[in-house]
């Protein structure tokens, strides 16, 4: 069910995402089960028969049983609107234009301390729903915070592709992607619909990705508060 990666040998779909090891403390699992987390969890499919339903039942469960706040942006229910005006566009003598959806949105992803991204592979790309909620908003609300990555597809190839190009568009956004990223193939029989686990080893490369999600909230909050954003002024207004 997992996908074995043509040119990596011994490299299973889950976690796969860079061939060097990042540097953890050696008690990041202790810090990780200590501190509360507010994210962002954005789903990417509005598709008809979508399975990341399923799959961002079982994330938000695992987030929620270790005490992280999650509030979820379902692209089907929240309905975001082909991209016209981002939140960030609107001048601060526009701010009573602002749709009142759209800013208090914005205002939840200023407060979030990350973002997990859940998606499937469409034409080998990200889905146009997940690139077109992320897009309403600026960098002042994705700097200096992490973010992880989860796919999955029907088939063997996990969305690998939508993955990467995920990181590379919140890379340049300003955010920190988390070095393991979750990539599950054959989804169907592998998390059944109302989101419990067939394959229990995706649970390890689960529990991997909160831990190094909670370690860098941590390390990139406390570095902000003491230090303050880079000389060259970081976060944009």
């Amino acid at each position: 069910r997992l996908y074995q990666h043509p040119h990596i040998s011994d490299q299973r779909c889950i976690g796969l995402y860079s061939s060097r090891r990042p540097i953890v403390p050696r008690d990041s699992g202790r810090m990780a089960s200590t501190r509360q987390m507010r994210l962002i969890l954005l789903l990417g499919s509005v598709r008809e028969g979508r399975m990341c339903d399923r799959v961002a039942a079982y994330v938000q469960r695992k987030l929620e049983n270790a005490n992280h706040d999650v509030r979820v942006y379902d692209p089907k229910e929240k309905m975001f609107p082909m991209l016209y005006k981002p939140a960030h566009y609107y001048k601060p003598a526009e701010a009573h234009t602002k749709p009142q959806w759209l800013a208090d949105a914005e205002q939840e992803f200023k407060d979030a301390d990350g973002f997990v991204m859940i998606s499937a592979e469409y034409n080998r790309s990200i889905p146009p729903a997940l690139s077109n909620m992320i897009s309403h908003f600026g960098s002042n609300v994705y700097k200096f915070k992490p973010f992880a990555v989860v796919t999955y597809s029907v088939g063997r190839f996990c969305g690998l592709h939508a993955g990467e190009q995920i990181v590379t568009m919140m890379n340049h956004l300003g955010a920190t992607p988390v070095p393991p990223m979750l990539h599950i193939g054959a989804v169907a029989k592998s998390i059944s619909e109302d989101g419990s686990l067939i394959d229990q080893t995706i649970d390890t490369g689960l529990n991997r990705l909160i831990t190094y999600l909670s370690w860098y909230s941590g390390a990139l909050r406390s570095q902000i508060e003491t230090h303050g954003p880079p000389a060259d002024g970081g976060v944009r207004k």
